[in-house]
């Protein structure tokens, strides 16, 4: 209702809206900037595509957790029941 007058675009109340969104978009990582470190693109902070291939292909996975997922399982069911006897007694 601020932006749209009778007579056109209120042209301040239209950049601060746009300012409003662009600072939300940035905060939240939809938009970023190239080459700021605050705002960058979040795939900057991913590994490379070839590097986490090669990792992968060499079983290196740099995981603190089991990458197979039946010894993931498996050590999470060991560590529950563990936690349930302690509550039971």
């Amino acid at each position: 209702k601020h932006v749209m007058k009778e007579n056109g675009i209120d042209r301040h109340y239209y950049e601060f809206g746009v300012f409003s969104e662009l600072c939300n978009h940035l905060r939240s990582g939809d938009m970023w900037v190239v080459g700021s470190r605050q705002y960058k693109d979040f795939d900057e902070y991913l590994l490379p595509q070839e590097k986490w291939n090669e990792l992968k292909e060499k079983k290196q996975v740099p995981l603190t957790i089991p990458t197979n997922i039946d010894q993931y399982l498996q050590e999470r069911s060991k560590l529950m029941e563990e936690q349930l006897s302690k509550v039971n007694h």
